[in-house]
């Protein structure tokens, strides 16, 4: 009797061993999710929706992942992040450009580098991002951007002598009014200022030929520029200063709607080679400040082109974009800025 129970027993415990648990715990797998630089959390697994920026996707996972890679990088305008203390200049890139991607200031890249202005770059060319414990910042290559003030010049004399504006001389050099000069002074002229603002590579975006059109509106004037609204239309997603924030405003509009230079100013990077923006122009305003307009269908201003606030500079589209808008940034040597405290109210 008991080699019998002890049988028994035996196959009850073999029986409980080999059937499995009526409800197995749940086991994701995680690589399936790690495409995305915004990654997903348990909840978003196929066949469940989920809302990237401006749109809601309920699709199958590859489709899911596929959207949302592309929304995170048309919705990205902060400044690119670099392990690196170098950029290699490739097809497209202006000083500009690189200054922008990177949130610095023009001068102080043109300076660390030791490039003159205009500020003419090689694609190839390698620049430092950033000085290091055992480098000093570069030396410009020759001194004829330095002028000596001689006897009978004025302020007003040296800036049209050396292709400037007075605006320029007076921002190059720190200059307070009545803007007096004496004999013997050394003034920094730039060796041309920003008249030229030459291409790496020369790629363009599109660009409409049209008369000039200048559009009148509101305006407001904050560190001495009259600034104005670049397009009519709603606000859908405003400046964050976070480090994942928005660099500045999304302006909601019809495609081919007027896009106009929010203050005077020169074209200093009209094109399409920094992703996530799309056809891109940026406005250098008195060597302060610089604007940008992301995303338009086509450009109607040329690198160089000095234009008012106000003129049409280009039309409202959705390159690099899932919708049709106006992104718009104001930085400040190099530092992003709320647009709104910029703007008439």
């Amino acid at each position: 009797m008991k080699k019998l129970y002890a049988i028994c027993l035996g196959l009850c415990l073999v029986g409980c061993q080999s059937n499995p648990p009526s409800q197995p715990p749940l086991v994701v797998d995680a690589t399936r999710y790690s495409g995305s630089s915004q990654g997903y959390s348990n909840n978003q697994r196929q066949g469940q929706s989920f809302v990237a920026p401006d749109v809601t996707y309920s699709q199958p996972y590859n489709q899911q992942q596929t959207a949302l890679e592309q929304t995170s990088q048309s919705s990205s305008f902060g400044a690119e992040k670099s392990s690196e203390n170098s950029y290699t200049v490739v097809k497209g890139d202006t000083l500009y450009s690189i200054a922008f991607r990177y949130g610095q200031d023009f001068r102080s890249l043109a300076s660390l580098n030791g490039i003159e202005a205009p500020y003419q770059i090689e694609v190839g060319q390698r620049l430092n991002l950033r000085a290091n414990s055992s480098q000093s910042v570069a030396k410009p290559k020759d001194t004829a951007s330095v002028y000596v003030v001689k006897a009978g010049d004025s302020a007003r004399s040296i800036a049209r002598n050396h292709n400037l504006t007075l605006d320029e001389l007076v921002s190059a050099n720190n200059l307070k009014r009545p803007y007096n000069v004496y004999v013997g002074q050394k003034l920094y002229v730039q060796g041309g200022s920003v008249s030229s603002v030459p291409v790496a590579g020369g790629v363009q975006a599109s660009v409409y030929s049209a008369p000039v059109k200048v559009v009148s509106g509101k305006t407001r004037t904050v560190a001495g520029i009259s600034w104005m609204w670049p397009a009519k239309g709603s606000i859908i997603k405003r400046y964050s200063s976070s480090e994942q924030g928005n660099n500045g405003i999304d302006i909601a509009g019809d495609r081919g709607q007027a896009v106009c230079a929010a203050a005077d100013g020169q074209v200093v990077y009209a094109g399409n080679a920094l992703r996530g923006y799309g056809n891109l122009i940026i406005i250098n305003h008195k060597n302060e400040y610089l604007s940008a307009y992301a995303h338009n269908e086509s450009l109607g201003v040329k690198e160089g082109q000095k234009v008012k606030r106000g003129q049409v500079i280009a039309k409202m589209g959705s390159t690099d974009s899932q919708r049709v808008k106006l992104h718009f940034e104001i930085r400040k040597k190099g530092d992003s800025v709320n647009p709104e405290n910029y703007l008439p109210k």
